[in-house]
């Protein structure tokens, strides 16, 4: 029984119907198999939209890595600028 009792009636339709792998194997994947399983899907089908959506999470994921560092280097600045404006020489 294991994993099998865990999934929903929504999972287990896409399986059957549309050949969808289940969130947990889509999160293991790579983009490489992401895009590659993207690849051999007919465009505008369930499977098709399902993939693309999650490729473009981790598109996304990538692209705001540098954003956040960004903005941790910018609040630092603020607060050093701060600290020597504070700062009187005597």
């Amino acid at each position: 029984m294991g994993n099998n009792v865990q999934k929903t009636r929504g999972e287990i339709a896409d399986e059957v119907f549309y050949s969808i792998p289940p969130d947990k194997e889509r999160k293991k994947m790579s983009p490489r198999e992401l895009a590659k399983l993207l690849s051999e899907c007919k465009k505008d089908s369930p499977k098709y939209i399902l993939l693309e959506h999650e490729l473009n999470i981790r598109i996304a994921q990538v692209q705001a890595r540098p954003v956040y560092f960004s903005v941790l280097m910018t609040i630092v600045g603020i607060i050093l600028g701060w600290l020597l404006g504070q700062w009187q020489p005597l």
